[in-house]
């Protein structure tokens, strides 16, 4: 039992209060009692601090403006247009790949590579939307609902079958291109980011 503690004439545990202050008073225990509150301090403050700082930084996370996702590289090509101003410059088309923008825009005819004639009497289909084309050549033809103007074809192939379609017209000395409007040079992923309307031509 320790020193400081007895037991009275009942039994009871009883302290003695001296004893105790004594030892409040006893500049080793009051050392070792500043010494704990301090640190208690301390550690308090430095959990308080650590909480605002936490609530800071969320408020300025909250307070930055949202960044939109990054487009892929697709959807920043720009299309070239052709600007196709004779026939010489619109046979460039024979070049690379084309792509249609628009579907069911362009009808689409036989082709008779041998005579170089075009079937206007037949329709064979209309382009569709995104559809690849590799262009053979591209000529001059007479269509019967136009006898005075000169139709420019280009000529490609489909499925084993050569096929021509107007992407201008011809009279005199006046060159008319339709090219830019329905046709796009390039790659497919551009052109199907161009279709969402993801790309500004120049």
């Amino acid at each position: 039992m320790p020193s400081f503690a007895r037991l009275d004439s009942r039994g009871r545990l009883s302290l003695r209060w001296g004893r105790l202050l004594d030892m409040a008073f006893d500049p080793e225990f009051q050392k070792k009692l500043q010494i704990f509150l301090v640190a208690a301090i301390v550690l308090a403050g430095g959990r308080a601090a650590y909480i605002v700082y936490e609530r800071r930084e969320a408020m300025k996370e909250d307070a930055k403006p949202k960044q939109e996702a990054a487009l892929k590289p697709d959807y920043y090509v720009t299309p070239k247009k052709l600007r196709a101003y004779d026939l010489k410059t619109a046979r460039q088309l024979t070049e690379q790949p084309v792509w249609v923008k628009f579907g069911y825009q362009l009808t689409y005819y036989p082709y008779d590579r041998q005579r170089r004639k075009t079937d206007f009497v037949h329709e064979a289909g209309m382009l569709l939307s995104l559809q690849k084309l590799a262009i053979q050549d591209v000529a001059t033809d007479v269509s019967p609902r136009a006898p005075d103007n000169k139709q420019v074809m280009a000529v490609f192939l489909l499925d084993g079958r050569s096929y021509a379609v107007a992407i201008g017209a011809e009279k005199g000395s006046d060159f008319k291109s339709y090219i830019d409007d329905f046709l796009h040079r390039g790659s497919a992923p551009s052109v199907q980011a161009l279709a969402r309307g993801c790309l500004a031509e120049d």
